[in-house]
């Protein structure tokens, strides 16, 4: 994500923030350019699988991903548009849970029905992921 500077001192100082997407990673459901993420400190809520998390890698970049599992005190995050690969992020790590996205001119929370369906399709089963991803990419040529 661009702007990291800028979203880690709202977070700290206002404790939400509304962020550009940047990347391909969160696609079919983010697009770069066009989708923004309403992120708010985590304080005391509980991450569970399907939350889209922002997380800081140790070289400083920013990265938003999806909670696809947990083990013990880590957690397997992987962007909606990969299938493989989780990367294993501890949660002192995690720095922000995304509240709801910006998609297509409005406002989308994730307790929206429609949200939920694509919630379970996407976390469900990788295998299915990946030939879903497949199907996109083809008509999207």
């Amino acid at each position: 994500m661009k702007n990291e500077c800028n979203i880690e001192r709202c977070l700290k100082e206002v404790g939400y923030v509304l962020a550009p997407i940047s990347g391909t990673s969160m696609l079919p459901l983010l697009k770069q350019g066009k989708s923004l993420v309403w992120l708010t400190t985590i304080g005391e809520k509980r991450l569970e699988k399907g939350d889209v998390v922002l997380y800081k890698k140790n070289d400083g970049t920013l990265v938003l991903h999806r909670i696809i599992g947990k083990e013990k005190d880590t957690y397997l995050l992987l962007g909606d548009h990969r299938y493989n690969n989780p990367e294993y992020v501890k949660g002192q790590e995690i720095i922000a849970v995304a509240e709801k996205f910006w998609v297509n001119g409005k406002f989308i929370k994730r307790t929206a029905l429609w949200y939920r369906i694509y919630l379970k399709i996407w976390t469900g089963n990788l295998k299915l992921r990946r030939i879903l991803l497949a199907v996109l990419r083809f008509f999207n040529r």
